[in-house]
Formats: C-alpha cells, sequence, structure tokens
C-alpha cells in the first residue's frame, strides 16, 4: 500500500490516463489533490496529504486485483468515479494514513457506514479517449459499470447527506464546540416574519457546502425586500423553502385518512393557513424553492390568474414565410415607469396567447398577421387600420405556466408539476370558491435549460441566482419552448455569491446589533474564479473545525413563510 517502486514500470505502451480533480473523498476524508491520479492497468494510484500534517503528501499504490468494482459517470456536468475496494485495501489505506478514529476521518470498505465503503473521484473533466481505455482496462473481470447522471448524484448525495452526523461527533469527541449565536434577524423588529441567523446558519456558506434553508429563505427575502422594485413585489409572492415539504408530507395525508377527500384535498389541507393573507392567483409569479434528496431546484408558477382567459394560437402550414394567429385578447399593462437595480419597466402592450392547447378557442376574429417584411398587420375595422414595426414592438408574451429551473436537469419532475397543477386547482376552490381546472392543457409546464451546477455543493446558489436572474434579465415571451436562459449567467457570478451573501450578513448585523461587541465569526473559505485556490475572511476561529463540523449544515428545516 505504501508506494510501490514498480507501480509505473513498464506502462508506457500499455494504456493509462491520469486525472486532474477538484475533489477527493477516500471514506469520509476529502481532500483536494494537487498531483494528478494515475490510472493504469497494475492499478490506481493517489498522492494523499498526511492527516496529521497536510503538507506531507503520501503515496498510495491500490493495486488491480484489490479493486472490487469501478462506477463511473462520463458527462460534462458532473463527471465521477467511484472505487469499490478489497477489505485488505481499507486495512492497509488507514494504516498508511494514520486512520484509527471511528469518529473521524475514515475509510473501511465493508463498514457499516455507508460513507466510509468508497473512493470518490470528482475530475475536473475525462481526458478524451478516458471512457475507452477505462473501459479497456477494468473490463478484465467486468469491475465497470457506467452510470447516468442521476445514478451518480444520487451515491454523492448520499455519502454528502451523512456528512454533518460524522463531523458533528468527531467534533464532540474532540472538545471543540462552535457556540451558537444569533447573527441577526431579518427583517428585524418590529416587522414579522423576521428569519433568525446564526452562526451555524452563517458557516454553510462555506466553500464546497450545501446551503441550509435558512439561508435560502433569507436570501430570497432580502431579495423581495431590498431588491425588487415595488411593482415586481407587488406582483409576486415567494413561499418558503418549507412549503411544498409540508405540500407532500405523508404524514400530514395520514392524519386525515379518516376523512372522505382526494389526495390533491389532502395535501392542499396541510397548507392551507399558508395563504390566509395573500391570494395568489392576483400575482405574476409564486417562486417555490423545493428541496428533495439533498437537491435544490426552483419552480415558478407564471400567471395562474390567466388560466381559461386564453386562446389557441394557429400557425398556418401553407406559407413558411406568413404566420397567423388568432388571439382572444390583447391587453395594456398601464403602469409607470418603475427603475430599480435589475431593470426598468415601462408600460408596454401585452399580448396574451397560449400554444399548448385545443381546447381552448379564440372568440372573436381580430387576426395579427406577420408579413414577410417585418410588419405585424391587425384586421380590423377599416378606419382602425394598423401597422406597426415588428422590431420596435415591446412586447411581452405572457402565458399560464409552471418553470422548474435544475442545475442538475436530467431528472424528470413531471410529477412535482402535476403536484402544483393539483395545490392550484384545490385552492382555487378554497379561495374563491369556483372551480378552476389547471391541467396540462390549461397551464402547461417546462424544466427549462439552464446554467448548470459544476459541482456537487453549490445547487442552493443557483436557486437563489435563478430567482434574482428572473426579475434582472426577465423572459420576454412565455412561449414554449423557452430558449433564452441557457447562458444567462456565468459560472463567476455563482462562485462569487457565498461571499456576497457572508458580507451581506455581516453589514446587516453590524447595522441592526444593538449590543456593538464583536461576534466572532467562524472563518470560512470562499473560491476563486480563477482557481480552486481560497481566500481567507480574517476571523479568529479554526475553518478546518468549523468546516468539519458544519460543510453540510444540517436541513433543520423551518416553517417560516416568506
Amino acid at each position: 500500500m505504501y508506494e510501490d517502486p514498480n507501480f509505473l514500470i513498464d506502462t508506457g505502451l500499455l494504456p493509462q490516463i491520469t486525472l486532474k480533480c477538484q475533489m477527493v473523498r477516500i471514506g469520509s476524508y476529502k481532500y483536494i489533490p494537487q498531483e494528478k491520479i494515475v490510472i493504469c492497468r497494475k492499478g490506481v494510484r493517489f498522492h494523499v496529504p498526511s492527516l496529521k500534517n497536510d503538507s506531507t503528501f503520501i503515496t498510495l499504490d491500490v493495486k488491480y486485483e484489490n479493486i472490487i468494482k469501478v462506477l463511473v459517470h462520463f458527462g460534462k456536468k458532473m463527471p465521477a468515479m467511484f472505487f469499490y475496494m478489497s477489505k485488505k485495501t481499507g486495512t492497509m489505506i488507514r494504516e498508511s494514513l494514520g486512520m484509527q478514529d471511528l469518529k473521524g476521518p475514515y475509510y473501511d470498505p465493508i463498514g457499516k457506514n455507508i460513507m466510509h465503503r468508497r473512493i470518490t473521484l470528482l475530475p475536473n473533466k475525462f481526458p478524451e479517449h478516458s471512457k475507452a481505455i477505462l473501459i479497456s482496462l477494468f473490463s478484465r473481470g467486468n469491475k465497470i459499470v457506467e452510470l447516468s447522471l442521476q445514478k451518480a448524484n444520487d451515491l454523492l448525495q448520499q455519502i454528502s447527506s451523512k456528512d454533518v452526523c460524522i463531523c458533528l461527533n468527531y467534533i464532540l469527541f474532540h472538545y471543540i464546540i462552535i457556540i451558537l449565536v444569533v447573527i441577526t434577524i431579518y427583517p428585524p423588529p418590529p416587522a414579522k416574519g423576521g428569519i433568525t441567523i446564526n452562526t451555524e446558519h452563517y458557516l454553510c456558506l462555506a466553500e464546497d457546502s450545501f446551503l441550509n434553508d435558512v439561508i435560502i429563505d433569507f436570501y430570497l427575502k432580502y431579495l423581495t425586500l431590498e431588491v425588487l422594485s415595488k411593482f415586481d413585489q407587488h406582483r409576486t409572492h415567494v413561499f418558503s423553502s418549507f412549503f411544498y415539504k409540508r405540500l407532500t408530507n405523508p404524514h400530514v395525508q395520514d392524519a386525515l385518512n379518516t376523512v372522505s377527500m382526494s389526495l390533491s384535498t389532502k395535501r392542499h389541507a396541510g397548507v392551507r393557513t399558508w395563504t390566509k393573507d395573500v391570494n395568489i392567483f392576483e400575482k405574476d409569479f409564486i417562486i417555490i424553492p423545493i428541496n428533495k434528496h439533498a437537491h435544490w431546484f426552483l419552480a415558478i408558477v407564471c400567471f395562474p390568474g390567466l388560466v381559461e382567459e386564453v386562446s389557441t394560437v394557429k400557425t398556418s402550414g401553407n406559407d413558411n414565410n406568413k404566420t397567423v394567429q388568432k388571439i382572444k385578447k390583447t391587453t395594456e399593462l398601464r403602469t409607470k415607469t418603475v427603475t430599480n437595480d435589475f431593470t426598468t419597466i415601462s408600460p408596454v402592450p401585452i399580448t396574451i396567447i397560449d400554444n399548448g392547447s385545443k381546447k381552448n378557442k379564440a372568440k372573436n376574429n381580430d387576426e395579427i398577421k406577420i408579413e414577410t417584411d417585418g410588419k405585424i398587420k391587425i384586421n380590423q375595422p377599416k378606419e382602425n387600420k394598423t401597422e406597426i414595426k415588428l422590431e420596435k414592438q415591446k412586447e411581452i408574451i405572457k402565458k399560464p405556466c409552471i418553470l422548474i429551473f435544475d442545475s442538475l436537469s436530467g431528472e424528470s419532475r413531471t410529477r412535482v408539476i402535476s403536484t402544483l397543477r393539483d395545490y392550484l386547482s384545490c385552492e382555487h376552490v378554497a379561495k374563491l370558491g369556483v372551480t378552476k381546472i389547471f391541467s396540462e392543457d390549461t397551464i402547461e409546464g417546462a424544466c427549462l435549460k439552464v446554467p448548470q451546477q459544476y459541482n456537487l455543493a453549490d445547487c442552493g446558489l443557483y436557486v437563489l441566482q435563478y430567482v434574482e436572474n428572473f426579475f434582472k434579465d426577465p423572459i420576454k415571451d412565455y412561449t414554449f419552448p423557452i430558449q433564452t436562459l441557457r447562458k444567462w449567467f456565468d459560472k463567476a457570478v455563482t462562485m462569487r455569491k457565498r461571499e456576497e451573501i457572508s458580507n451581506l450578513l455581516i453589514a446587516l448585523m453590524n447595522s441592526t446589533k444593538e449590543d456593538k461587541t464583536l461576534i466572532n465569526l467562524p472563518a470560512l473559505n470562499f473560491p476563486k474564479q480563477d482557481s480552486n485556490l481560497k481566500s481567507k475572511v480574517e476571523n479568529q476561529t479554526d475553518i478546518k473545525t468549523a468546516k468539519l463540523k458544519f460543510k453540510n449544515s444540517k436541513r433543520s428545516i423551518s416553517d417560516t413563510s416568506l
């Protein structure tokens, strides 16, 4: 298990690959490798920082015969490899690295704790032809299995969701305790619905940590109250991150089993009071952060009040240069111009259309034709006939829809969309006493192609950035397919997000704290744009201790509603 001097001999003419990895995890021991991982016919070579001194590196050579199984996802979004080794390998690695404490970093291929069993590699990318080489290397004994993105993500989430328990035990065992201190309450009293943020919540802003529900709710509330224009505030409702979990909670449904209700009605009953002070059908946008299987993604219900007010759009198939659209209604959004840091909203004509339903039919004969010269002709009585140049038309095309923004696209969110449709149907009856059907014919749903996360832990950051960009760079046309968001924002934007939220919390703490004595915030590492190097915030608490405990902060869901 120590370095084998013959490990790389005679491999020059044989297939091998080297992988530059952003992270390696040997059981529960995670490190950022300084050298590439070598995979050849003899096995795998790692250069691992010592547990006692992270400036000292130990070379570990795992022989081919000690590799039981290799699971690989070759995708560009999140390439990953999972090695399952022999019992003998586990013993030798523990001896080499000095792993003795089950409550600390530990590796055991046959251990009871699932996060101890695997060696995980997260390559920056797989080199060209690496798939063929790996299959060639590990085809002996059928050791290699190719994984889908979803399967790979499930394994990664499985490992990460266990981190906090192990790390907490390790910290308590070594008598190292982080004292929980309230940093701030936002919005501050006497405002209602304030969210309390303490040092534990703050710690999940550290690099490689998952954002918890408190940080998600805090930042969405901050965006709503401080960043959005008054116009956007008025037309938007943001649900707490606990809303969808409560809506789909089976225990709530079980409690209502004695009552004769449909499943959707039972679900709605569990969250009925969440909208006692708001009519969501008067809103243009309903923001719903969702956490499923330790992964954050976002749903936005758009224009729910327009359901059944939307007509069918028909396209003439006889002339590719002309499009004939029948619309039911054109309305004007008449409002004063509103300007904020994100956008300027001016009075513009809004065309309400629907190209997805065959059941809704136009009730008038008004007809818009887009001619080949780029002009729009509107068939009206002759005295009102007008022409509008297409390029000068500032048009927002509205349509009722449910949009899913997911930084790990690939998994179907059909069930989520269906659940939200059922909720809207029940809520409409409960709130307005009128039945209105929210179905795929009246309110379509789609998973949009949006910027994707490049690591495991940033899904929460992407949810926050999706919401921010939704108002900063709004969708102009809600007709499906919506294909304008692939490059909505750059990766660097989300890389800065942790530090930006940290600075925001510190500013709020300093501006609202009555007792001006210094709160000793834990030091946090933040990612840099140009490399894996870290920039450190000057504080007195050891970041290694802080990250060890809270790198995957407990998802203690709060029921604070925004």
